[in-house]
């Protein structure tokens, strides 16, 4: 979960903390709540993982993949 705890710094960390994960293991997956803070801090951070090089897709999307 990004957003366990609603403090914008927690959600921030656990995004970078999912990076890590996608980094080590070709992906990972993150779910969230339709709360404010999640998205004030999605809407930040999203921008800068596509330019980081990462590619944000539904879990529909991941499991096509993996089964193609």
């Amino acid at each position: 979960f990004l957003d366990n705890s609603p403090e914008k710094s927690l959600i921030r960390s656990a995004i970078r903390k999912l990076e890590s994960v996608a980094s080590a293991k070709g992906s990972a997956v993150a779910i969230g709540h339709y709360r404010g803070n999640t998205l004030e801090v999605l809407a930040q951070e999203i921008p800068r993982l596509k330019k980081a090089g990462y590619n944000i897709i539904s879990l529909q999307e991941l499991l096509k993949t993996q089964r193609d």
